[in-house]
């Protein structure tokens, strides 16, 4: 079964929660995580 993508409004929104972020830009969670650890210095945040 697969899952619909998330529509998020773009003009609404000023965070997303890696859930959200992996279904937006159809990416697998693990990989979002992965990437977010790999670029401490990147332009975005990831709050638990």
């Amino acid at each position: 079964m697969t899952k619909e993508p998330m529509s998020i409004p773009s003009g609404g929104r000023y965070t997303m929660s890696v859930e959200e972020a992996a279904s937006y830009f159809r990416v697998g969670i693990n990989k979002l995580r992965r990437i977010i650890s790999e670029d401490a210095n990147a332009d975005f945040i990831l709050w638990n």
